[in-house]
């Protein structure tokens, strides 16, 4: 019933805390609605009971580097290490106070089984929950824990606390963005020459969207004043995973094409949004974003940039059958057997009551990060040796990867030149052969050379 750092060495009290919830998936909005059932084997020092929401980041990632080495006169492929961290939510939220106000730091919570309901409003701006795996070093997730805690007055005895994770999809709020997008293109061709603008004008049926939905555009373009000829239009629709401030994982396209040959165009397409994308998410070090993209296909000999494609972002949102991508999920907890609880409610906290509980939240806090910072003061080293390990054998693969191809076009190479040997071979053995043995009589030169005749001399 919930955990505590190894190096916590604050007492445990026998009991704990078990959270119920009917599920474990919510979006913007939702109200948690749960128990908290309680089971106190001893006494207990301490009166407040609190529900904390807490959201955290994670992301590793590697890419390449090319290094020109000077003794070796080669270029280097080496592999960087990148990650990030964040606890971007620590939300708390007062349940019950034990002591009934009473203001005594002193006050012994005795042995008991309760049940307290609680409830729990998720916030608008929370980003969905997001979990990406490709291997150990190309990960990323955004996650949320619901924790109970009874906290406790007595430094040397740890709360009493149980956690659950839980996930959260952001429902995006579109009703101040524009379905009417209009720009202009401008391609530019080699030597920064220009041959006019495009002109796009598109219409969707809505900019946020959910598993399985169609996307309706209805997309009009202007090519009366460009001057080139256009084949086609390709239309994507296209997911960027970004972890940092810079480093693009993966990427989702799917498109469509319009074909013209005239100058003004008018089309409606749609595009099917797959069912298992992840739900567009915007956290601190990790974001998805979606958007459609409009490029023209120029018949042109030059070659061609297009400077700002005609993009619109659109969000993904969850429907109401939520279903988390790539995300392990959790059963929610049943209520314990033998269960003869005394049934209380959530009680309503005034400024003092939740000033108090704030201060001895925050004490705890304090005191779990400093654990935590300790033990993070002795891991860098070791992950610097973990990540100069792992990088020097990703390099050695590479580098036998490398050899094995340079030793099979050796082996190619060494096939074609022996090849070449056995064909030159009985050449040469022929010729040897014909110089010494294979004379004509009466004739100076071998059989298979041609005679050399003098052509000034003439034979009477």
């Amino acid at each position: 019933m919930g955990s505590s750092h190894p190096n916590d060495k604050r007492r445990q009290v026998r009991g704990g805390i078990q959270i119920q919830l009917n599920k474990l998936s919510f979006v913007s909005n939702e109200v948690i609605q749960g128990i908290l059932h309680i089971n106190l084997q001893e006494p207990f020092q301490g009166c407040f009971l609190q529900i904390n929401l807490s959201g955290f980041e994670d992301y590793y990632c590697t890419y390449e580097t090319t290094e020109y080495n000077q003794h070796t006169e080669q270029e280097e492929t080496k592999t960087q290490f990148l990650e990030g961290h964040s606890n971007f939510l620590n939300y708390s939220m007062p349940v019950y106070d034990f002591s009934q106000g009473a203001e005594n730091q002193g006050f012994v919570i005795q042995p008991c089984q309760l049940s307290i309901p609680f409830q729990l409003q998720i916030a608008q701006q929370l980003p969905s929950s997001l979990e990406y795996f490709s291997n150990d070093h190309n990960k990323c997730s955004l996650k949320y824990l619901l924790t109970a805690q009874i906290l406790s007055t007595d430094p040397n005895v740890r709360p009493v606390s149980a956690s659950q994770k839980i996930t959260i999809g952001q429902i995006h709020q579109v009703q101040n963005l524009p379905n009417l997008i209009t720009s202009k293109q401008t391609p530019v061709f080699c030597c920064c020459f220009k041959s006019g603008e495009i002109n796009y004008s598109t219409l969707l049926n809505s900019r946020s969207f959910v598993s399985n939905d169609n996307v309706n555009i209805v997309i009009n373009i202007d090519l009366d004043q460009y001057q080139k000829t256009v084949n086609n239009f390709s239309v994507k629709l296209i997911g960027k995973l970004s972890m940092g401030s810079f480093h693009v994982i993966k990427q989702f396209k799917k498109s469509t094409q319009i074909y013209t040959n005239i100058r003004r165009v008018s089309q409606e397409i749609q595009i099917k949004i797959p069912s298992n994308l992840l739900l567009s998410s915007k956290g601190q070090l990790i974001q998805m974003n979606y958007y459609l993209e409009i490029l023209p296909h120029i018949d042109s000999c030059w070659s061609v940039t297009t400077n700002l494609p005609h993009k619109v972002q659109i969000y993904i949102n969850p429907n109401s059958n939520i279903h988390f991508q790539g995300m392990q999920q959790d059963q929610p907890q049943q209520i314990p057997q033998n269960w003869n609880p005394v049934i209380l409610q959530q009680a309503q906290f005034n400024p003092k009551q939740y000033n108090q509980m704030q201060q001895q939240h925050l004490q705890n806090l304090a005191y779990e990060q400093k654990l935590y910072d300790n033990y993070q003061a002795i891991q860098p080293s070791k992950k610097k040796v973990e990540n100069q390990l792992e990088m020097n054998n990703l390099e050695q693969q590479n580098k036998n990867q490398q050899q094995q191809i340079s030793n099979h076009q050796d082996q190619i190479q060494v096939k074609i030149v022996n090849d070449q040997q056995q064909q030159i071979q009985p050449n040469q053995n022929q010729n040897f052969n014909i110089n010494q043995f294979d004379q004509i009589p009466g004739y100076d030169y071998p059989l298979g050379q041609s005679e050399m005749k003098d052509q000034n001399k003439t034979k009477i």
